[in-house]
């Protein structure tokens, strides 16, 4: 609590305390008084309805025997009884007939009376035998059997049964089919002979529960909140001052307990709805039967005045503390509070980070001293706080400084881009390091850990969210940060950027094993074309050899020929007259001659193309790439030659024949 709270408090409490006393006293006094009162007036109008009740019930049963002992209404009896004489037990006699309603209006002159004039519900006649012989209101009930018909477990039926005992009876309420199941009671007495020595049947009057609800609610003016309830004994409504009222519960209900257990008094405690009221008890009986009144009326309504009284004294006592507060406040806020306000601004602006706010005016006494030791001390601070912010400023690579409490004090611009968060620090500032670090929850994990461990956690390496798609790999340094008294006042962490370090040591590996694989595949070219080579030179030296043979044999061939041209020379000139034949002879070895010189060519071209790939074969190792080509070059010039040389061995027989 504030000085000036208190300091005001102080003051009310030396000049309102005493009156509070007394009022207090006096109000517990008056409260008691009226409570009382309030108890003593229940009590009073509960008695009032008992005793109305009890006489009305009285009155009832007078009535019913009087009606018992109408002369013209034994003599109905017998009248009717002649008509439910063949009527079968439990079954109900058919009274709409000509004869039945004859003999209703007959008798009915002596119970008029009792319903038009007494104001009972109904009036009734029911035969020893049980059976219904006459109703004034002609219900349904006329011509049931009560003793072993639908109506056996009815109030009238109980009321008949008490009246054929000799008895003057009340039945208490119950639901009554004729009504369509609403509450029903009845009063009657016995019909007696002549001689009063045999009862012929019962006289029977329905109960106006109108005049019970007219006794519970009489006395009452309008808007009084007091309720009447007159229960059975099973605990439930049977007349209530309050319509719709169906059940009691609460404070209620046990009363009415107690009341049917002959007691009598008050209570209070919550009834329906628990709401607190107030209850008076008493029991009353009809007849024979028990019954609870309980009168009862809300604690708020009963203790009105009570609380009337208390608003008067809390209101004078109110008013005189307003006064002594005026009077208080005006001098503490003179002397004390305004004074006392102006540092509170100042040290509040401080205290939020202003540290260029204007200090508090002059003063006078001690208040001038507590402004200068308070000013000498925001210097103090600002000194020490302006070279920690250098420091912090002074920072290129990215960090951040949280509080005890996990929430933002210091954050530079390069975290704040490396977040993708843009540049405006103080839109972070106080706020929650996992809100501003976002998708990042291990860099607010070390951070919470280091909080809560004390411990650095130094080369700590993440994947870092920058708010798009993109990740960075960072390492997180954090420390924890202490007062001058060793106590934590929050944490430090440094991000360093290792994305494009990563990036290249990724490029570096995967080029080694580029050229890994490069080797290894060069190693297996080289060997394949090293063994294709040397399949190759010998291809070549077979074909070589293969050539040099043809040639040998065409210089056979040549030489063969050589000799048939001699041979011919001299064939053409012994033989004269062979002359045509020689000259074609001789046309046709100048042909052969010529394939012959052909073929010679032929096969010095082929000396030459294999000289060319002997050259060729000392830069296969250089040429490994195109190896398939010269291969499938020196095969096709291969067949050729072969071709060229069967050719020309062709030409060579076929001239020799020609020769």
């Amino acid at each position: 609590m504030s000085l000036k709270y208190k300091l005001i408090l102080f003051c009310l409490a030396i000049s309102i305390l005493p009156l509070a006393v007394t009022a207090v006293v006096s109000m517990r006094q008056a409260g008691g008084i009226l409570g009382e009162q309030a108890f003593a007036g229940l009590e009073a109008a509960r008695d009032s309805r008992k005793q109305a009740l009890e006489a009305a019930a009285a009155t009832w049963l007078r009535e019913a025997a009087i009606l018992a002992k109408v002369k013209e209404v034994y003599n109905g009896v017998g009248m009717l009884r002649d008509y439910f004489m063949l009527g079968k037990p439990g079954v109900r006699v058919e009274t709409a007939t000509d004869e039945y309603k004859d003999l209703r209006d007959y008798v009915a002159p002596p119970f008029a009376p009792f319903t038009e004039v007494l104001g009972f519900e109904d009036a009734l006649v029911v035969a020893d035998d049980g059976r219904v012989y006459y109703a004034a209101k002609g219900g349904r009930e006329v011509g049931e059997d009560l003793k072993e018909g639908a109506l056996n477990n009815s109030s009238l039926a109980a009321a008949w049964r008490g009246a054929m005992a000799g008895k003057v009876t009340f039945a208490d309420f119950a639901p009554y089919a004729p009504l369509g199941g609403e509450p029903a009671a009845f009063v009657a007495a016995p019909i007696k002979n002549h001689t009063g020595t045999m009862i012929e049947a019962a006289a029977v009057l329905r109960v106006p529960r109108a005049e019970l609800a007219r006794i519970m609610g009489q006395g009452e003016a309008a808007g009084m909140a007091r309720e009447f309830v007159l229960a059975g004994a099973d605990g439930g409504v049977r007349v209530a001052s309050a319509q719709g009222l169906a059940a009691i519960s609460g404070v209620s209900a046990d009363t009415a307990q107690k009341a049917l257990a002959g007691q009598t008094g008050d209570a209070a405690g919550p009834g329906e709805g628990g709401l607190e009221t107030l209850a008076a008890y008493t029991p009353v009986v009809f007849g024979e039967t028990p019954f609870a009144l309980v009168a009862r009326t809300p604690a708020d309504e009963a203790f009105a005045a009570a609380r009337g009284l208390r608003h008067v004294s809390l209101a004078v006592a109110g008013v005189t503390a307003g006064l002594v507060l005026l009077a208080v406040t005006l001098f503490l806020r003179k002397e004390i509070l305004k004074p006392l306000a102006g540092i509170l601004d100042y040290l509040a602006a401080v205290t939020h980070g202003d540290f260029a706010a204007a200090p508090p005016p002059a003063l006078r006494g001690e208040m001038e001293r507590l402004r200068q030791g308070l000013l000498a001390m925001v210097a103090e601070i600002k000194n020490k706080l302006g070279f920690s912010s250098s420091i912090l400023k002074a920072i290129t690579l990215p960090c951040l400084v949280a509080d005890t409490d996990g929430r933002v004090t210091f954050v530079n611009p390069a975290l704040l881009h490396l977040l993708g968060r843009g540049n405006d620090y103080k839109a972070v500032l106080g706020r929650p390091a996992a809100e501003v670090l976002g998708r990042n929850p291990e860099l607010t994990s070390q951070l919470t850990g280091c909080l809560t461990d004390r411990a650095c956690r130094l080369g700590v390496e993440t994947l870092l969210s920058d708010g798009t798609d993109a990740r960075r790999h960072v390492r997180v340094d954090t420390a924890p940060l202490y007062d001058l008294d060793e106590g934590l006042i929050g944490a430090f962490a440094l991000v360093v950027d290792l994305t494009d370090v990563k990036s290249t040591e990724a490029l570096v590996v995967s080029r080694n094993d580029t050229l890994r694989r490069a080797a290894l595949q060069a190693e297996d070219i080289a060997r394949h074309v090293a063994s294709r080579a040397e399949a190759l030179s010998g291809r070549v030296v077979a074909v070589s050899d293969g050539a040099m043979t043809q040639t040998a044999q065409l210089q056979e061939t040549v030489g063969a020929i050589a000799g048939l041209n001699q041979a011919l020379d001299a064939v053409a000139a012994g033989a004269d007259g062979a002359a045509g034949g020689a000259e074609a002879a001789m046309g046709q070895a100048k042909a052969g001659r010529e394939a012959v010189e052909q073929t010679a060519r032929a096969i010095s071209q082929v000396r030459e193309l294999s000289g060319e790939l002997r050259a060729s074969m000392d830069a296969l190792g250089d040429r490994a790439a195109s190896i398939g080509g010269i291969i499938s070059v020196i095969s096709d010039i291969a067949d050729q030659t072969n071709l060229l040389a069967l050719n020309a061995a062709i030409e060579a027989a076929r001239a020799g024949e020609a020769g």
